[in-house]
């Protein structure tokens, strides 16, 4: 397709707070992405970064961030931690990548911090002029040249994205030549450095039409390109999900071929801005074909949601979800030292991550009110396996503007019995004592054996229901166990070589409980359509007290015992040492 030269004038009025404070002359704020990793359990912010030539570990390291700033071997163990595949940093090779700490986050310091990509401002500079130059080289014209050569040398062929940004960036640093097509041997010209194009805040430059900031509005520039613009609407909200930026005022002019112009009214027809030049036009008045079909010409990717009539906030979701992203999963499983997890969610996305890191997910559903939220433990250890769950709650959408949290902390309970040993006498015990059942150690009992009366140590069980039993651990031989049975008592024999698991089956036959063996429990209360099921390897023994008890070998995380403390479950794991 041959390269056209389109002609969109594009008024836009938007005010952008930052901190009180617009910005009164032409200036842009440029975004730069960061990672956020785990470091034995708190969120680090991290600057990705791939190993150049010449470098080396002091240089890269040496006071970078406020971690290295305030404790460098604090920052050396955790750059450690987080760059495992780098054996020795005393030898770096050009090419590998890097995760450089800069700060010790606390939870939701930063917009997106929990997706793990964020974007904050790196630089507000008020000459954009000035600061590409940084990226830019002196040539001189020889014989022959030309300047769209030039630029494709460097920036691809032309008519691409990229040569045409390189075209933008030549014209900004080359004021003076008017004419493209004018250039002499000899001539001095400032070219745009290749270099710009590796920098993580180059995309920031642009707008959406392509045009450098600089010569957009100041209060658009103010705006940037990393940071959606957030509202309590429900359009609003779509955008805040999708990350992307909508836009509520201003105007699209489109030139039709008779020279009049179409103008597109964005305070009745709202357009979202998404990655990868993608805009999604809500239109919630009547549009003429012809008009559809003009705007169509110029965004060739433009998708269409129509709103008239469709006000509610579950049925625009679902008709923005089906046109943006199409169908999706709508389960993930995830298996976790023996336990199992089922996410499902009306919408499961992919979150971009840098190379060489483990896929991650944003499982997206609608509750009807604040009642069907995940516990926040749930979230929070869902998080750490890399599942980001999102719930937009339908009852409620003021609860932001009254400055109340969308997600409600439970308050870690975080209890549990831990019993680390093989000892079978210690695991009797303590799994008694979570039972609240009277247990008595080295009790002298007697029994009739060959006609006399007999004398031994055994250990005593009394149960809520006054029945009592004792527990031998091989100290009883021969038929003395039968002639103890004999006079109405149950002895429960466990032996040295039982394991945690026998000794547990042992004890609950004997006692007679009743129980769960692996149970599973629903993260939220809500259907099972779009809910988090939880199976933990183990038994759940149902009792007349409030509480039940989960007896469990798996190493249960410190977010999924406060979830089972929050369902009234004490906790018992046994760790065989």
């Amino acid at each position: 397709m041959k390269p056209r030269m389109v002609l969109i004038i594009f008024s836009i009025v938007m005010f952008q707070l930052l901190g009180s404070f617009i910005q009164p002359a032409p200036a842009a704020i440029l975004y730069k992405s960061y990672i956020v990793r785990q470091d034995q359990g708190k969120d680090i912010l991290c600057d990705p970064y791939v190993v150049q030539k010449d470098d080396y570990v002091t240089k890269l390291l040496n006071q970078r961030g406020d971690i290295a700033a305030k404790d460098f071997p604090k920052f050396l163990e955790i750059f450690s931690r987080l760059n495992s595949h780098i054996t020795d940093p005393n030898q770096i090779r050009p090419g590998q990548h890097l995760f450089i700490p800069l700060k010790i986050l606390g939870t939701n310091d930063l917009p997106g911090q929990h997706t793990g990509i964020v974007t904050i401002p790196f630089v507000t500079i008020s000459n954009l002029t000035d600061y590409i130059k940084q990226y830019a080289i002196e040539h001189r014209v020889d014989r022959g040249e030309f300047i769209s050569r030039l630029i494709s040398k460097t920036f691809g062929n032309y008519g691409t994205t990229t040569y045409k940004q390189g075209i933008t960036l030549f014209k900004l640093l080359n004021p003076s030549v008017t004419d493209l097509n004018l250039i002499y041997p000899g001539q001095m010209l400032t070219l745009p450095d290749p270099l710009i194009r590796n920098q993580t805040w180059y995309p920031s430059l642009f707008d959406a039409a392509g045009s450098i900031l600089e010569d957009a509005d100041a209060s658009m520039i103010s705006q940037g390109s990393g940071k959606p613009k957030k509202t309590s609407s429900p359009l609003g909200r779509i955008a805040t999900i999708l990350n992307g930026k909508l836009y509520e005022k201003g105007a699209y002019h489109f030139p039709r071929k008779n020279g009049e112009i179409y103008k597109l009214d964005l305070s009745e027809n709202n357009m979202l801005e998404l990655r990868d030049d993608i805009r999604v036009l809500f239109i919630s008045d009547a549009i003429d074909p012809s008009d559809l079909s003009l705007i169509r010409s110029y965004w060739e990717d433009i998708k269409i949601v129509t709103t008239q009539n469709h006000s509610n906030l579950e049925d625009i979701i679902n008709r923005t979800f089906s046109t943006v992203v199409g169908t999706t999963k709508r389960e993930i499983g995830l298996e976790d030292n023996g336990i199992k997890l089922d996410v499902r969610a009306q919408w499961i996305l992919d979150i971009p991550s840098p190379e060489n890191l483990s896929k991650k997910y944003r499982c997206i559903s609608l509750i009807k009110n604040r009642g069907e939220k995940t516990p926040e433990s749930i979230k929070q250890y869902l998080k750490r396996k890399g599942i980001v769950v999102e719930e937009i709650d339908l009852s409620n959408e003021a609860a932001e503007n009254r400055g109340e949290s969308a997600d409600t902390k439970e308050t870690p309970v975080d209890q549990a019995v831990t019993v680390a040993t093989k000892d079978p006498q210690i695991i009797v015990r303590q799994m008694l004592k979570a039972l609240d059942i009277r247990y008595s150690e080295n009790v002298t009992i007697t029994f009739p054996y060959v006609g006399i009366q007999v004398s031994a140590q055994s250990n005593l069980i009394s149960t809520p229901d006054g029945k009592e039993l004792f527990v031998d651990f091989e100290n009883l031989y021969g038929d003395a166990i039968q002639s103890i049975k004999k006079t109405g008592f149950n002895i429960i024999q466990v032996k040295r070589k039982d394991s945690a698991t026998e000794i547990i089956e042992k004890l609950l036959a004997a006692l007679k409980n009743s129980y769960t063996l692996d149970p599973i429990f629903y993260a939220a209360k809500r259907p099972s359509d779009y809910n988090t099921t939880v199976k933990i390897p183990g038994y759940l023994i149902e009792r007349e007290a409030p509480n039940k008890t989960l007896l469990s070998g798996a190493p249960l995380d410190a977010e999924l015992i406060s979830f089972l403390n929050a369902q009234n479950i004490n906790v018992m794991v046994f760790h065989s040492t």
